[in-house]
């Protein structure tokens, strides 16, 4: 051990116990004070409105994945179509609080951002677990599938009228929107 060590060691003796007892007095008398009351808050991060936006949200977004698979296969417009309408409804309803009187927060359309992307998450994995050949078809299912009737165009119905058939190649169009809605096959 160096000199000054114990000229150190020799002071902290010499001071006796005393001195540390009243340093640990006086830190627990510090603590031991009142604190100030929190004022109020009026727009607290984990409200019961909050809970209302989350749960709104999520329910918007999961609807809207769901229309949308019904109107396309692929997998991006689902997803666009929940999120769009389930963040435009949440900005929406801060908008008409915000010229309408009410309370506009950031925290209810964070709330409501967070509610969007769980409620497409969850849709997105029900749509993957109980209809995985809808987003992940081969292509050699999707070209030998019946003609959807979204895919005739004007045109083409037109130019079938015009050559004197108009109901022979309407007897085997078979309208195609997905196995749950499609008419059973004879």
């Amino acid at each position: 051990m160096c000199p000054r060590a114990k000229e150190r060691c020799a002071l902290r003796a010499a001071r006796g116990p005393g001195w540390s007892l009243w340093v640990a007095a006086a830190m627990a008398a510090l603590l031991a004070l009142p604190t100030p009351a929190k004022a109020f808050e009026p727009d607290p991060w984990f409200g019961r409105d909050k809970a209302l936006h989350f749960s709104l949200s999520s329910a918007i977004a999961m609807g809207g994945y769901g229309a949308g698979a019904f109107m396309m296969e692929n997998r991006w417009f689902p997803l666009a179509l929940g999120g769009g309408l389930s963040l435009g409804a949440g900005a929406g309803k801060e908008l008409i609080d915000r010229y309408a009187g009410g309370d506009p927060s950031w925290r209810d359309f964070t709330w409501d951002a967070a509610g969007t992307a769980v409620g497409l998450g969850i849709a997105y994995l029900v749509d993957r677990l109980f209809f995985p050949k809808r987003l992940s078809a081969p292509a050699s299912e999707k070209e030998s599938a019946p003609v959807a009737a979204t895919d005739l165009h004007v045109a083409e119905l037109l130019a079938l009228m015009r050559d004197g058939a108009p109901y022979a190649p309407f007897s085997s169009l078979r309208l195609d929107f997905g196995s749950a809605l499609a008419p059973p096959s004879r």
